[in-house]
């Protein structure tokens, strides 16, 4: 099984890899933005956020998610990870149950292996208007990738982005097109 895994990794990284365009090729205003301010070298602030995220992304995703949110300014986040997903899917533990709406969730690669369709619409009900969900590993394995792509059909996401091993997805507002962008 081992294999079957890698060997898919190795195709569906072929593909995107393929399929990516540099910066050259965005037309949207804010993912110009937004890009340029994730792919700059500046020093990334180790904060309760970016320590929580050591151990389940690697050193590049960290870096991106942190830039992202700085980008967007947010305050509230959430990491769903393969520790916390029962708590938070089945178990609906209170600890999980926010009095506002969430405006960044990141959810790393064991944890989407294990969403389906079902789960969609109960992530969306917890972010707001203008939100930000970023899924890692989404080439690890199939179902990973299957899940990446509901989500990024899932019409409640004006913006999704496919960064290789990072899935980007903003809800920006309802008057936005719909935009998918594969980069480098």
């Amino acid at each position: 099984m081992k294999s079957f895994v890698s060997i898919y990794h190795f195709k569906s990284y072929i593909r995107y890899y393929l399929q990516a365009k540099s910066n050259n090729y965005i037309h949207s205003d804010f993912v110009f933005k937004w890009y340029q301010a994730i792919r700059q070298n500046s020093e990334v602030i180790m904060d309760s956020f970016a320590k929580e995220l050591i151990g389940f992304f690697s050193t590049t995703s960290i870096e991106y998610i942190i830039r992202t949110r700085h980008y967007l300014n947010v305050k509230d986040w959430f990491i769903l990870n393969d520790r916390n997903f029962i708590d938070f899917f089945e178990n609906k533990n209170q600890e999980y149950l926010w009095t506002s709406k969430l405006n960044f969730l990141v959810i790393s690669s064991k944890a989407a292996s294990k969403l389906d369709c079902k789960l969609i619409p109960f992530i969306q009900s917890y972010l707001s208007e203008s939100s930000a969900l970023i899924m890692t590993g989404i080439r690890d394995s199939k179902l990973s990738f299957e899940n990446w792509n509901l989500l990024q059909a899932n019409e409640g996401f004006n913006i999704t982005i496919d960064f290789g091993d990072l899935g980007f997805l903003f809800r920006i507002n309802n008057r936005s097109p719909k935009q998918h962008f594969i980069l480098r």
